[in-house]
């Protein structure tokens, strides 16, 4: 089995790897590759940059939130029909889980795939000292296969020859080119990562200038050549996707718009071949549910910047309470979770009403509250799982929730522990499930089980 493909790696976040990443899969759509993106660890931002460049849904590669065995399968099952795999890094490429080993790092799916890996530094500033940055990321870990090097934020190119210059005789080290210090194509950031697809003004229109001055200054056909040296692929057999039998369809509702996006594909897609049928909704456009529905997924996103928006359609959020106090199953992550809560309250300190379901209020906050893994144990039976049961995904966030009377006796949903302590959260109640945690099944598919079970029920 042959699946070329590539890692693209920084040296740390920031370092211009989801520029490169962005400008590699236009410049190969542009050349009628079919290209598949990849994303390591838990985001979603980035791979919705790389289905919008490759028409084809990005996936997301973790070590953490399932096997390494599941991780091959994700990427084997994601890499067919396909001609070039592009397997976007996270942070620094030795960065992990912990300090002491590379577990969840991009060092360790590039090893565990035997992909290449080109290694994005940025070059802001720097002389010769770049060749000391690149050694150390090449030899740091023999295993892990550094062979190309893209220098991004090069001012001239005097400046690029000198650098060249510093690496050139490095054994093992392909110099591929470099990004300019280029202004006016650069994807706007905000407090979660990457302004999402959905919200980026002249998207295409970037991307192609991106594209444009990656082709005039970066190799594409050394590139191309890498992937392919390494295409040889070991097949691994199917666990979570493995054959099911399932016929029955239950018709989820599923949050898909501007507000609600953030979804992990691999989720949705074991879910549709055991008989979901996703039945796409906007909680800030339309007017109710669709009344043949059998449940409701309320992904994560950014419910804090259309506040206004989502409070004002009361008729949906009607149609949302109607269907909640009839016991149907309602999974709420995220964003899904403040929209669930009684009222919103942003930077501003404007006060907005949400759905009201969940007896508790949302207050945005200017810093980082939460980031991290969490494996989550349930305090509470529901319909993902039984009371001691656990659970792996992922926490992102910048708001507080704040219970109505902190002294009530709440239905938490988990016992939520990271790598530094250990935090009960969520709301478990009538078939509700609701927190901040974005789960993947393939750490539990026992809890996708029992999600199916409840929907072929309602």
């Amino acid at each position: 089995m042959h699946i070329p493909r590539v890692v693209i790696a920084g040296t740390t976040s920031g370092s211009g790897k989801t520029t490169v990443t962005m400008a590699l899969m236009k410049s190969l759509m542009k050349r009628k590759f079919q290209v598949q993106g990849f994303k390591v660890g838990p985001d979603y931002i980035d791979p919705g940059f790389h289905t919008f460049i490759t028409g084809r849904a990005s996936r997301n590669l973790d070590t953490w939130m399932m096997t390494s065995n599941t991780m091959k399968e994700i990427f084997q099952r994601g890499s067919k029909n396909s001609d070039i795999s592009v397997i976007e890094g996270v942070m620094g490429l030795y960065d992990g889980q912990s300090g002491n080993t590379d577990k969840a790092s991009t060092a360790e799916i590039a090893k565990k795939l035997t992909a290449p890996v080109i290694l994005v530094v940025n070059a802001e500033s720097q002389a010769r000292s770049v060749a000391a940055v690149v050694h150390g990321f090449k030899t740091f870990d023999e295993d892990v296969n550094v062979c190309g090097v893209i220098l991004n934020k090069v001012s001239s190119k005097g400046h690029y020859d000198y650098l060249r210059e510093a690496i050139k005789n490095m054994e093992g080290i392909e110099i591929l080119g470099y990004i300019p210090k280029e202004t006016g194509i650069e994807i706007p950031e905000r407090h979660l990562g990457l302004t999402p697809v959905d919200e980026s003004e002249e998207l295409n229109s970037k991307i192609d200038r991106l594209s444009e001055v990656f082709n005039e200054t970066v190799s594409l056909d050394k590139i191309i050549h890498i992937a392919d040296k390494y295409q040889n692929w070991s097949k691994v057999k199917q666990v979570f996707f493995n054959k099911s039998n399932f016929k029955k369809i239950a018709k989820v509702a599923i949050a898909n718009d501007k507000v609600f996006s953030f979804y992990y594909q691999d989720n949705l897609d074991w879910l549709q071949e055991r008989g979901v049928e996703w039945v796409p909704i906007s909680p800030l456009k339309d007017k109710e549910l669709p009344k043949n529905v059998s449940g409701v997924y309320l992904g994560g996103g950014f419910p804090e910047m259309f506040a206004r928006e989502l409070s004002q359609n009361r008729k949906f959020m009607d149609s949302l309470i109607d269907f909640y106090k009839k016991g149907k199953p309602i999974l709420a992550e995220c964003g899904g979770f403040i929209y669930l809560t009684r009222s919103l309250t942003d930077l501003q300190g404007n006060n907005y009403p949400m759905s009201g379901i969940i007896p508790g209020k949302i207050h945005m906050k200017s810093k980082l509250v939460a980031l991290g893994y969490r494996e989550a144990k349930a305090l509470n039976d529901s319909f993902l799982l039984s009371k001691g049961e656990t659970i792996r995904g992922h926490e992102f966030r910048y708001s507080e929730f704040i219970p109505d009377n902190e002294a009530e006796e709440y239905p938490l949903a988990y016992e939520l522990k990271g790598r530094r302590n250990t935090l009960k959260g969520g709301y478990v109640l009538n078939n509700l499930v609701a927190s901040y945690l974005h789960i993947h099944l393939a750490s539990n598919p026992c809890a996708g089980y029992k999600w199916l079970d409840i929907l072929h029920q309602s």
